[in-house]
């Protein structure tokens, strides 16, 4: 890949010392991608064909239409906003998705909610939280569910199958019994209590823990790692079955990760002015900026999209034991590696106590390489040893 730096000069160059990521083979699942040059970091929106299969056949798509509408997180206060009354705020207008011909709903909800940079918690059928918009947050039979073509189908978003042109809307409920459609989801029962029965998008689902990613195998050193992620929501793969182990992770959805285990508190305005007031981040972001935990790349800027490298997760994670008032007095003895001495000065303390505590070991043997760009299977890794050895 030729990567060609432009200058403030005008002056352009051809260069070659440059990282990226996802750094492997890329799929139709894909969006965007990262290159790190001089210290600089930016993302890059991609379109990736389907290339030849077999004997020169193209690999079959379809196209279908996918509107998101979301609600506000205001609890069980009386309000009731649902698709049906038109009330719901409009989170990604009305745009084309194209997937593989043998697609299901999950596949392009996945691909909808990953080219909009938006997080979602998959728990097995069922999509459970988007943009930190969780099921009963706003009453007991709140949740997402979706329709196709104009009604809500009986199966879930692991179950049902798209074709071309299909219309699909995926949408926050305050109350699933107030929808269209749902005087025919309750049946009779010769109980005097009656059964209700419900579509298996709006049910409350047995969550099915057994991950669904096709790139982590139980052999994997991270496997246990990313398991723990995915059983207790820590952040969710980069599409429906892939967790894409390898790629980078960005500060904003480490600031996500971070703001959720404290509950995630409302927190005033952060003041970066590449974070907008309606990011799905923006109140994470100010969270951490406002107890310290992360402070941002200039005085205006955060970079949300910018890669973290691992000395600096040790910082964040340091700086939010601090907050949290958790034991940081560990400390390790780091001279066995031979870039030691390639620790930022600003790190050094937090790099001692995450090797002492156990959240953070070298890439080798002597070598704990700081300023690597973390991926995300070493982000989930030191997160769990994080909640295993730290978090009370």
């Amino acid at each position: 890949m030729e990567i060609t730096a432009v200058y403030s000069s005008g002056r352009t160059e051809v260069v070659t010392d440059y990282t990226y990521a996802p750094n492997r083979e890329l799929t139709t699942a894909d969006n965007a991608m990262t290159i790190t040059y001089g210290g600089k970091t930016v993302a890059l929106p991609i379109t990736v064909s389907s290339g030849s299969q077999g004997g020169g056949s193209q690999k079959q798509t379809i196209t279908v239409t996918f509107t998101l509408m979301g609600d506000s997180k205001h609890g069980d206060n009386g309000e009731v906003h649902t698709l049906k009354n038109r009330t719901l705020e409009t989170w990604i207008a009305r745009t084309s998705v194209t997937v593989d011909k043998n697609a299901y709903v999950i596949d392009v909800i996945a691909k909808a909610l990953s080219m909009a940079g938006i997080p979602y918690e998959n728990g097995g059928n069922y999509i459970s939280s988007v943009r930190g918009l969780e099921e009963f947050d706003n009453g007991g039979n709140s949740g997402w569910m979706y329709t196709l073509n104009g009604s809500h189908p009986d199966l879930g978003v692991e179950e049902q199958r798209v074709k071309q042109g299909d219309n699909i809307v995926f949408h926050y409920t305050d109350d699933y019994t107030k929808e269209q459609g749902s005087e025919n989801w309750n049946s009779g029962s010769s109980s005097s209590s009656g059964t209700t029965t419900t579509p298996t998008t709006p049910a409350n689902p047995v969550p099915d823990k057994t991950m669904p990613f096709t790139d982590v195998k139980s052999n994997d050193w991270y496997y246990q790692s990313v398991q723990y992620a995915y059983d207790n929501g820590l952040f969710s793969g980069v599409s429906h079955d892939s967790f894409a182990p390898g790629d980078s992770m960005d500060r904003s959805m480490l600031v996500t990760v971070l703001h959720s285990l404290d509950g995630k508190p409302a927190a005033g305005k952060g003041g970066f002015t590449d974070v907008a007031d309606g990011a799905w981040y923006a109140n994470a972001v100010a969270w951490a900026a406002e107890h310290g935990i992360v402070s941002g790349v200039s005085d205006s800027a955060f970079a949300p999209n910018g890669a973290i490298t691992r000395e600096q997760l040790a910082v964040m994670l340091y700086r939010y034991a601090q907050y949290k008032g958790y034991d940081v007095s560990k400390t390790a003895d780091l001279s066995g590696y031979a870039d030691q001495g390639s620790i930022s000065d600003w790190a050094a303390q937090a790099v001692q106590w995450a090797c002492g505590s156990g959240l953070m070991t070298g890439r080798s043997a002597n070598s704990l390489a700081p300023a690597g760009t973390l991926t995300r299977a070493e982000a989930a890794t030191m997160l769990k040893a994080f909640c295993e050895n730290v978090k009370k």
